[in-house]
């Protein structure tokens, strides 16, 4: 099957969708949500809880625009100049500096997904106790509600078996 070049398509992927989908709307979503969970934090009716948790989603969301930034920038920066400079003839060892730089950009996306839990951890008291708990399988309450307990036999005598009739 032959290859068909559609240049508009071509130019709506390097101008808009490309720059669009990676680089700003990811940015554009985190800053959205970030502004509506700071509003719904203003409703807490206790002041030093709003407090605290402010300054907890603060950080949290300072740390993840700037862990976003990091790591997708340089890729949608370096694709850009790979798609402009692509008419022009390189030597062997240019395509090879670029080929390595492309590896390193594409590895930094990842960052973009494998960072928010260590953004949270690092950023939140109250995310490091839950995690704590979870991962140390710690009692939430002193009593655990899901224990068996056990009946002496001879008390189960005592009980007298019955029949559902069906109709």
């Amino acid at each position: 099957m032959g290859y068909v070049e559609n240049q508009a398509f071509t130019n709506y992927q390097i101008y808009f969708a490309f720059p669009v989908y990676y680089g700003l709307l990811p940015s554009i979503i985190l800053i959205i949500t970030g502004l509506l969970t700071y509003r719904n934090a203003n409703k807490l009716q206790i002041i030093s809880q709003r407090q605290i948790f402010q300054k907890q989603l603060t950080s949290i969301m300072l740390i993840q625009i700037l862990i976003i930034l990091f790591s997708t920038l340089p890729y949608v920066i370096f694709t850009e100049y790979s798609i402009f400079t692509v008419t022009i003839a390189k030597s062997t060892n240019q395509r090879a500096i670029e080929l390595m730089i492309t590896n390193i950009v594409s590895i930094t996306c990842y960052i973009t997904f494998a960072c928010p839990f260590f953004d949270f951890f690092a950023s939140s008291t109250s995310f490091r106790k839950e995690a704590k708990i979870l991962f140390l399988c710690r009692k939430t309450t002193p009593l655990r509600t899901n224990q068996m307990v056990s009946y002496p036999t001879t008390s189960l005598k005592n009980i007298k078996s019955t029949t559902i009739n069906k109709k």
